[in-house]
């Protein structure tokens, strides 16, 4: 009697602890019916409209030359041309090939800052892309800038290689133009070593956007 008593309380323990395990598996599955069931939405958010996202146009256009290399007035937006390659726009000097004792040789030609917003900082220098570096040191270099207004601006005169740079004082306007006029002469008596020798230069212009 005493051992049957014994066992009898176990079995009601252990079928008890059976009932609060499977209960408690029952919940467990019921969240997660639950959780799978939620309602979902997305709000996709483009940055930007039209082309989206893209940086501001800045350039400087000079005007075009012909076949002969005379400078195009221009008229319409064919007429002008970007510079900012390293080959160039190349404008006739007439003149420039056979420079005399005291001789010069001045092309003048429009430059445009084709932004729509920004303004344009202008600074001027010449180099010597090829030849003699003796006739590049003795020729002297005049330039000068005309702005949309008429008003013109004196960069330098009569300088050497090296000095021959400056910038404008003002800022050309987005959408406005100007002109440039760049005159390379010699001095009354040069070398005689100098003659028969050639130099290729380049009038270089450097805008910066405000």
């Amino acid at each position: 009697m005493i051992a049957s008593e014994a066992i009898v309380p176990a079995t009601e323990k252990s079928s008890g602890r059976k009932r609060l395990y499977i209960t408690a598996g029952t919940v467990l599955a019921g969240a997660a019916l639950l959780t799978a069931a939620a309602l979902t939405d997305v709000a996709n958010i483009n940055l930007g409209t039209g082309s989206g996202i893209g940086v501001d146009q800045f350039r400087l256009m000079v005007a075009a030359a012909d076949a002969n290399g005379d400078v195009i007035a221009p008229e319409d937006e064919d007429d002008w041309v970007s510079a900012a390659g390293d080959e160039g726009v190349s404008y006739n000097l007439p003149g420039a090939d056979l420079l005399q004792p005291d001789g010069t040789a001045s092309v003048t030609f429009p430059i445009l800052n084709d932004s729509e917003s920004h303004g344009a900082q202008i600074s001027v220098g010449i180099k010597k892309l090829s030849g003699s570096d003796d006739l590049a040191n003795a020729l002297l270099f005049s330039a000068s800038f005309t702005d949309d207004n008429g008003k013109s601006q004196e960069l330098f005169e009569r300088v050497t290689l090296q000095d021959a740079k400056a910038g404008l004082e003002g800022v050309i306007a987005a959408g406005e133009q100007g002109s440039f006029t760049v005159t390379v002469g010699l001095s009354s008596t040069i070398s005689k070593e100098l003659q028969g020798e050639t130099a290729k230069l380049r009038f270089v212009i450097d805008a910066q956007s405000v």
